[in-house]
């Protein structure tokens, strides 16, 4: 499957102790920054052949589907061919970085642009995705133009013209554009340019053709994709290298190194030294309820749960804080299940913020967690099978932003002497991406150890975890298998 281009009583009493302790616990001229030999070595972010890495956002495709491609590969070049309008979007997100990126206009000189911080596509006018974009127009090399972000420079009633009743801004009646600081820094139309962003922390430093032409500070967003625009004119790119910057900061992820070695692999259960999945920006599917599914949620009633300490408001339902995980009154064993969970930005603190979990027949946890902030071990975070294993990539939304999970669960099968036939299987989405892929599960959730298997009824309550924060649910519907 493509990623983006366009996880009664006796036995889940034995589990109670494994959740019970997971629970527990003005700028002057500066010279083009070189390229020094560091252990963050350049990455290409296109390999020359096709558009891997990438997706792109063409409105006009949503209308006409066979309307050609506004971005191709020729000759071993990236190619903007300028209409239909849109974006070519990196699939990964990216924050602290040195972009370098060759361009030059193939006939006529025209628009252009490089997006960085890029997050909510068709953020503004129905086809500008949120983001600061570093412009590349001719003549006009080296601009900032907010869109549904700012950016700061120290000069701006100078360089930011304002209409009498505008301010500056990124939105659609503010003051959005920022000039640059030079002039005739660009070569003649047909010959190559170099343009290199730095992104480090607030600031946006943007070189074209070794002249320092740029600098914002203050920006109102320092993380997001990267996108290439198609905006009227032909633009061919032959080198797109990224290099994260050597002076970033360097999180430690929160993990364990006392605990055991997962069956099959070098890491502890836990292992803060395990390889973090990279962050992808994905999209909440909300999903309608095919025929034959049984609503659980659908922002009125709480009928199909056992839990009344958990509350609805604004059509979703809130987890108690200590007031006990969310469990349904009917059993289920092979299935498909839809949810929509939202993570509060007031409840977003430290590494394990935002923490819940789906269990599965009340015993096979896959994560719920701020990803999009959080450094927690990679068994734990967002996507993974607790415990077990990572996602294959992050593509939660931002804290405050709505996500979707769309989960097929294959139940363990046993003999009639209680021997495991067949494990558990995960095949997940997370808001559309997929996240794991047939995996089996090692056995039930575990915190701190190794999971066993023990034979069980084909079918239990699905279970909503309370790990302490009010994370939100709604559209939550499920169909046997």
């Amino acid at each position: 499957m493509k990623i983006l281009h366009s996880s009664l009583l006796a036995l889940c009493l034995a589990a109670a102790g494994h959740l019970q302790a997971e629970e527990a616990a003005a700028p002057a001229a500066a010279a083009a920054p070189a390229l020094q030999a560091t252990t963050n070595l350049p990455m290409s972010l296109f390999n020359g052949k096709d558009l891997s890495g990438w997706h792109s956002d063409v409105p006009e495709k949503d209308k006409n589907p066979n309307v050609k491609d506004s971005f191709i590969v020729r000759d071993g070049m990236l190619v903007s061919l300028g209409n239909p309008g849109g974006h070519l979007i990196t699939d990964a997100i990216y924050e602290n970085y040195r972009l370098e990126v060759q361009y030059r206009f193939a006939g006529k000189p025209g628009n252009c642009g490089v997006l960085v911080h890029a997050s909510k596509p068709r953020a503004l006018y129905g086809m500008f995705p949120q983001s600061i974009e570093c412009q590349m127009q001719h003549t006009m090399a080296g601009d900032f133009w907010c869109i549904e972000e700012n950016i700061e420079v120290p000069d701006m009633e100078k360089r930011r013209p304002k209409g009498k009743d505008q301010k500056f801004g990124g939105g659609p009646n503010d003051a959005r554009q920022i000039w640059n600081l030079t002039d005739n820094s660009e070569k003649p139309v047909g010959e190559w340019n170099t343009m290199i962003i730095e992104c480090k922390a607030d600031t946006v430093k943007i070189w074209v053709n070794g002249d320092f032409v740029n600098e914002g500070t203050k920006s109102t967003v320092v993380r997001g994709q990267i996108a290439l625009q198609a905006e009227g004119s032909e633009v061919e790119f032959r080198k797109v290298e990224l290099t994260r910057l050597d002076e970033q900061k360097v999180v430690k992820a929160h993990g364990f190194k006392d605990t055991p070695i997962l069956p099959g692999t070098k890491w502890h259960v836990h292992d803060p030294d395990r390889p973090q999945p990279v962050q992808v920006k994905g999209e909440c599917r909300t999903t309608p309820a095919p025929a034959g599914a049984k609503v659980l949620f659908d922002g009125k009633s709480l009928d199909a749960f056992s839990n009344t300490k958990w509350e609805i408001k604004d059509g979703a339902m809130v987890a108690k804080p200590g007031g006990g995980s969310q469990v349904t009154k009917e059993a289920f064993g092979d299935c498909q299940l839809h949810l929509e969970f939202m993570i509060p930005k007031s409840c977003c603190k430290g590494d394990q913020s935002g923490n819940s979990g789906v269990f599965l027949m009340g015993l096979y946890e896959i994560q719920i967690l701020n990803g999009w902030e959080s450094c927690t071990y990679a068994d734990g975070t967002v996507g993974a099978i607790y415990g077990q294993t990572p996602p294959l990539v992050k593509a939660c939304n931002p804290p405050d932003e709505w996500n979707s999970y769309d989960i097929t669960f294959t139940a363990p099968k046993f003999d009639a002497d209680g021997k495991l036939l067949s494990p558990a299987k995960f095949t997940a989405l997370l808001n559309g991406v997929l996240v794991q892929n047939g995996t089996e599960s090692q056995g039930p959730c575990t915190y701190r150890g190794l999971a066993h298997y023990s034979a069980h009824a084909p079918k239990l309550p699905l279970q909503l975890q309370d790990h302490g924060d009010p994370v939100n649910f709604r559209n939550i519907w499920i169909k046997d298998l």
